[in-house]
């Protein structure tokens, strides 16, 4: 058990916030791990308030990290921990594990883009000790760990790498409009322009008809395609899981009252993620997209997030949707990729 000094402690690391962190629980590290253990991990005990209040501090997080998310997966079946890392009794960071079964015994838990960092100059230094402590509190189970990082190394605070880095786009929104524009490449800001001179009506919405329309046309679209994404009904567990009303935007664009392309995003912290896209043969004619998308951009900075992620890119198997994500100015990134590990002997729940 904490002592009353790690009680007074928990104490002032809410105070900031406005809350007092609960009393710690006994965690089941072993002996040798306890002694050596700087940083205190806290397992489910934060709120919903609590989490976001923390979360909206880091500089960006993944929609994996965001609480709503949590909730959803949660809802479609599986198991949700979220922990708070403590250094000298003050938040440092924050890690939502996924946990399912597999053949009904065997206990495979995701970190999937993540620790967040509330101070990301300390990851470095904490992160291998943070890891550690993760796996000894999950003792016997498999640990699939994908790091919020670019930085590749095998092996990673002890973790062999199993899978390559997956690829995405990021575009950074703290620059003014005028120049987020001045840096879409030239023939993206030219359709721009086309598709603003066009009679596109722009419908912005939270959920509702809209929704509706937009996850069951790219669902159609997935299916006739033929690659791989969420069924729709995770994204409605989504959206219902954080009802408030900024959280999440989804635009259509129609022409004569009829959709021809739409999208949804959705805010994380001080973060967006582009989820879910379609666009008919007359939305590419109009380049209904790239408006849609502007439009986006000007909504989200008016929101507060600094970070978008346009999502993945493959420009040997989609080259064309590539293109488009890196025409609006924005980075190509890869993640560091992912990590297994194999369950923590002589440690357990």
């Amino acid at each position: 058990m904490a002592s009353n000094g790690a009680a007074g402690r928990a104490g002032h690391a809410g105070a900031f916030l406005g809350f007092r962190l609960p009393e710690p629980r006994e965690l089941n590290h072993n002996a040798k791990y306890a002694a050596t253990l700087s940083c205190e991990l806290r397992w489910d005990e934060l709120s919903r308030e609590e989490w976001e209040a923390l979360l909206a501090r880091a500089p960006s997080c993944a929609l994996h990290q965001d609480w709503a998310y949590g909730a959803a997966v949660a809802q479609g079946g599986h198991r949700v921990h979220r922990v708070v890392v403590l250094d000298a009794g003050e938040p440092v960071a924050l890690a939502q594990l996924v946990e399912r079964r597999l053949a009904g015994f065997v206990r495979l838990v995701m970190l999937l883009r993540g620790p967040v960092w509330l101070e990301p100059d300390r990851a470095a230094a904490r992160e291998p000790e943070v890891i550690r402590a993760i796996r000894a509190r999950l003792g016997p189970a498999v640990l699939l760990w994908t790091p919020e990082c670019t930085m590749a190394t095998d092996p990673r605070c002890g973790l062999r790498r199993v899978m390559t880095g997956y690829s995405a786009v990021w575009l950074d929104l703290v620059p003014d409009l005028a120049t987020l524009r001045a840096r879409l490449h030239g023939k993206w800001r030219n359709r721009l322009k086309r598709a603003e001179a066009e009679p596109i009506e722009t419908r912005v919405a939270r959920d509702g008809p809209l929704l509706d329309w937009l996850l069951a046309a790219a669902d159609a679209h997935r299916a006739a395609v033929g690659y791989r994404a969420p069924e729709p009904a995770f994204y409605r567990r989504l959206s219902a899981a954080g009802p408030e009303a900024d959280a999440q935007l989804v635009l259509v664009g129609l022409e004569r009252g009829e959709p021809v392309a739409g999208m949804l995003v959705r805010r994380h912290g001080k973060a967006a993620t582009y989820l879910v896209a379609y666009t008919s043969e007359r939305g590419r004619d109009l380049r209904a997209h790239h408006l849609l998308l502007w439009r986006a951009i000007a909504l989200l900075r008016d929101r507060g997030v600094q970070r978008f992620d346009l999502g993945g890119v493959d420009t040997v198997n989609a080259p064309g949707l590539a293109r488009f994500k890196l025409g609006t100015g924005g980075v190509p990134a890869t993640l560091a990729g992912t990590y297994l590990g194999a369950p923590s002997v002589g440690t357990g729940r």
